[in-house]
């Protein structure tokens, strides 16, 4: 069998191998797949549509990004064919975070501890994270943004964004498990609210540390837990400070 690891980058090769040798194939599908082969890619969508009906399963790490493909008016006529055949498989946790789970931290303290986690590509959204966290401090210092990771064409934006303001600590790539728990430990809010993200494992390991989380809507683990933080809109700033004001006013409400 072939595992395919995306549905039209690998699935076109696994399609192919079955064309030729009739090996079975199953295939996931992505944030790329549907945000940018299926969308942009409009001469590929016939082809796409022959990987999914020949393919013997089909995996949504989300179930967000599992309804959004079930939406889209070209793939209806195919839903006969291949209904049964999709699943929803999310991403498994790290058992280091399944061995230190940490219990919900409760009440808070100004300055907020704010961290992300991730790379620094423009999907990732982190300059309107840092604009929002901006605004919000006009007034008074109320919350710090600890940032942690490496790569992607904003890295040395993010570098020159944060360096003269004192409520941003640029920590650079962490790989140690140890540390991040300890970054985790100290953090009142994860906060990544990437313009889309098909599942997010970063998330799970903050929720694992007791840490509500700010997400996407309509994007990663919206709608795979409830009451564990705040979805937002990632193109609007506004609307991601609304949402670290939510948490920060209901922050022992969150499960």
């Amino acid at each position: 069998i072939v595992h395919a690891h995306t549905w039209f980058s690998d699935g076109g090769v696994a399609y192919e191998i079955y064309k030729k040798y009739k090996i079975p194939y199953i295939i996931a599908i992505r944030n790329t797949d549907l945000n940018l082969f299926f969308k942009y890619l409009f001469y590929l969508k016939g082809y796409g549509a022959n990987i999914l009906i020949n393919s013997s399963q089909i995996i949504f790490i989300s179930s967000i990004y599992s309804n959004r493909f079930k939406q889209i008016n070209y793939l209806k006529k195919l839903h006969s064919s291949i209904d049964e055949k999709i699943v929803i498989i999310p991403n498994g946790v790290d058992e280091f975070w399944i061995n230190n789970v940490k219990e919900r931290a409760v009440g808070t303290k100004f300055p907020l501890r704010l961290l992300y986690i991730g790379n620094f590509s423009s999907n990732k959204n982190v300059i309107r994270l840092l604009k929002a966290i901006d605004i919000l401090n006009q007034s008074e210092l109320c919350y710090n943004l600890k940032i942690v990771g490496k790569g992607g064409r904003q890295e040395k934006k993010i570098i020159n964004y944060v360096k003269t303001k004192k409520y941003f600590h640029f920590l650079g790539e962490v790989k140690d498990k140890d540390i991040l728990k300890d970054l985790f430990a100290n953090t009142d809010i994860f906060t990544m609210p990437s313009k889309t993200e098909t599942f997010g494992l970063v998330y799970i390991e903050a929720l694992s540390q007791g840490i509500p989380v700010l997400f996407s809507e309509n994007e990663g683990i919206d709608g795979t837990y409830e009451n564990i933080g705040e979805a937002v809109n990632p193109f609007d700033v506004y609307d991601i400070i609304n949402g670290i004001k939510k948490i920060t006013l209901n922050y022992d409400k969150y499960n």
